[in-house]
């Protein structure tokens, strides 16, 4: 591709029209293929209505790859401004399928038999696709290269995407990629992050602990602080299990090794806690009842998989403001 002709340095309060855009581009010595730009960005975007972003994406990479946007543009962030202003299309929307694609495209570079990024069916979701590239800077190999798997063929949702990035986020410690470029950020996690990260995400996904295999919401939180009590919780819960229900909170404790000399201090917490429970090694689990407040409900995880050994019993609270905060959150927990 010949650069030459008229380029145009513009600044950021600069805006063409898309006709403006379409004859600066005709004026200049560019490839006679690439002059047809205007024309295949708008079949792309009439494509996204199809949920396919493919195309759209393609169109993004060949701008930036090939520096298309010189034509009309100071840089590749003013363009992006100018086809998300043109088209309607939000200005995180556009930057999430530009990540998106460039990450598939990362993908199809180690594997030969993924398709073109233009071609990309519409169940892979560039969501997801977003979401995996921050996994992989802390998440185990195991656990991205089985959900790249899910993602490619259409069977990972993205809750259960979202709910892998809650559960390993806290390991990035709110580092980001932010002005680092190419030099990604990966996290270095031990042992016991990892043991964390996978007990949230199995409660997550398996809420067999609400007494209730389906319950009508329910969130984890990780990581959560107590400023009145100046302590964090490992996990917090807040469970409906039918939509007129009362809002139920559950705390987790969680600790990656134990033994008969482990010493775990627990106590109750606030009045605003219903179940409280502590999170074990299924090994270390099967003999730690007699080592914890009876209080306490003892959950054991192994491979992904949540056993329940006690059950949390429920926590008797003396009547105060609880209800009407609890009615609050149920309001929240709507949105």
């Amino acid at each position: 591709m010949s650069l030459h002709g008229p380029v145009l340095t513009a600044n950021r309060n600069f805006h063409l029209s898309l006709d403006e855009w379409t004859n600066m581009i005709y004026d200049t010595q560019m490839d006679i293929n690439e002059k047809t730009l205007p024309q295949i960005t708008a079949k792309a975007v009439s494509q996204l209505d199809d949920r396919l972003w493919g195309p759209f994406a393609a169109v993004i990479d060949k701008v930036q790859r090939d520096q298309l946007w010189r034509y009309g543009f100071a840089n590749f962030s003013e363009w992006m401004s100018f086809i998300s202003t043109t088209y309607n299309i939000s200005r995180a929307r556009c930057w999430r399928y530009k990540k998106a694609g460039s990450y598939y495209n990362k993908l199809r570079s180690h594997n030969q038999t993924l398709c073109e990024l233009e071609e990309l069916p519409d169940f892979i979701s560039a969501e997801a696709l977003e979401i995996l590239e921050r996994l992989e800077r802390v998440a185990p190999t195991d656990i991205t290269t089985k959900l790249s798997e899910q993602i490619l063929t259409g069977k990972a949702s993205i809750r259960s995407v979202k709910q892998t990035w809650e559960a390993y986020r806290p390991a990035l410690q709110g580092a980001t990629n932010r002005g680092r470029g190419d030099d990604l950020l990966v996290a270095s996690l031990n042992e016991a992050d990892r043991f964390e990260a996978e007990s949230i995400l199995v409660l997550s996904q398996n809420h067999s602990w609400t007494k209730v295999n389906s319950p009508a919401r329910c969130y984890v939180y990780p990581k959560i602080y107590d400023k009145q009590k100046n302590l964090t919780y490992d996990a917090i819960a807040l469970v409906q299990l039918k939509l007129d229900s009362p809002v139920q909170i559950h705390t987790f404790e969680i600790h990656y090794e134990f033994d008969a000399a482990t010493n775990i201090e627990t106590s109750l917490p606030e009045a605003y806690v219903d179940y409280c429970w502590i999170i074990l090694q299924e090994k270390d689990a099967v003999s730690s009842e007699l080592l914890v407040d009876p209080k306490f409900g003892i959950i054991g995880v192994r491979a992904g998989e949540l056993y329940i050994h006690r059950s949390a019993s429920a926590i008797n609270h003396s009547p105060g403001a609880e209800p009407f905060m609890k009615e609050l959150l149920k309001l929240a927990l709507r949105k």
